[in-house]
């Protein structure tokens, strides 16, 4: 077994040269010792030109030699330091979410998902209005924290898969509080959610809900139908993806076009007679600018 080194990082008090001409101010020329690293690198500022040199030398020795005794080790703590003025989740959340991103490639159990769905639940309450935070303190790169994690945004449709709808819209409710520019998405995956749970009644309240809070939005619809066909009234779907259809034909968007045919398909609603009138309107159409669709996530 490989022996891992400590990094040899000095800490001791600091006690700079005594100065020829004090300079009235600089807190080494009276005397005074400084803590390692932050005090001594606080305390620059006041410092006279020499102090102020003699104080960067001792910094910079000592972080070079702390560097080269353990590189990696090195890396890992400047990189711990950094975080901790980033924001984070607090009561040990972060570690009981820590491997919360598999979910996108392997849905834990229920028993696991409603846990993962309690934990996202209290973790999201220290955030409200403050998404790309949220997204930092769940491990995200400041960078890159534009837009929650993928494996928190399909929690909702995971949650629903495994029979727990309630569970899905109080996640779905508290992700809106972080994001509420993603109200629209979540509000159309709490209505499969609750579909696919079993949750009749309550998906189809949120369906009529959803309609009217979004009269015009694409996936409101194309949702509702999906949460429709998991209720087993293909008609009532039928009649949300025809309208989902007719508004993706409008505008124009191929790729929403695409998702509303392919939904009427599945269901047997769509018949090559319609196909062709369809595909003809969409040529006649063609030469109009075309709008980009609000979601490019397939779901």
């Amino acid at each position: 077994m490989t022996e891992v080194s400590a990094v040899d990082l000095d800490r001791s008090v600091v006690e700079l040269a005594a100065a020829a001409r004090p300079r009235s101010g600089c807190p080494a020329c009276v005397g005074r010792r400084f803590g390692f690293p932050g005090e001594l690198d606080e305390a620059q500022a006041m410092m006279c030109p020499a102090h102020r040199a003699e104080a960067e030398a001792v910094i910079r020795t000592r972080l070079e030699r702390a560097s080269a005794s353990n590189p990696d080790g090195w890396e890992a703590l400047g990189d711990a330091a950094v975080r901790l003025e980033l924001p984070h989740l607090p009561n040990g959340l972060a570690t009981k979410l820590a491997d919360a991103e598999g979910a996108m490639y392997v849905v834990p159990e229920s028993k696991e998902l409603a846990e993962r769905a309690r934990l996202v639940v209290e973790a999201a309450s220290w955030f409200p209005g403050r998404r790309d935070d949220f997204a930092v303190a769940l491990g995200a790169e400041p960078e890159l924290a534009g837009r929650l994690p993928d494996w928190l945004v399909g929690l909702v449709l995971d949650l629903g898969g495994a029979g727990l709808g309630a569970e899905a819209e109080i996640v779905g409710d508290a992700l809106t509080r972080v994001d509420p520019d993603l109200q629209a998405f979540l509000d159309g995956d709490v209505v499969v959610a609750l579909a696919e749970a079993g949750l009749s009644e309550q998906a189809r309240a949120r369906i009529e809900l959803n309609l009217t809070r979004w009269p015009h939005d694409f996936w409101i619809r194309l949702h509702a139908g999906d949460a429709l066909v998991a209720l087993g009234d293909l008609d009532g779907a039928a009649a949300h993806f025809g309208t989902a259809l007719s508004m993706a034909e409008e505008t124009d968007d191929f790729e929403a076009r695409s998702y509303a045919l392919e939904r009427l398909r599945q269901i047997g609603q769509f018949s090559p007679k319609e196909q062709r009138r369809s595909s003809t309107g969409q040529r006649r159409r063609q030469t109009r600018r075309r709008s980009p669709s609000r979601r490019k996530r397939k779901r």
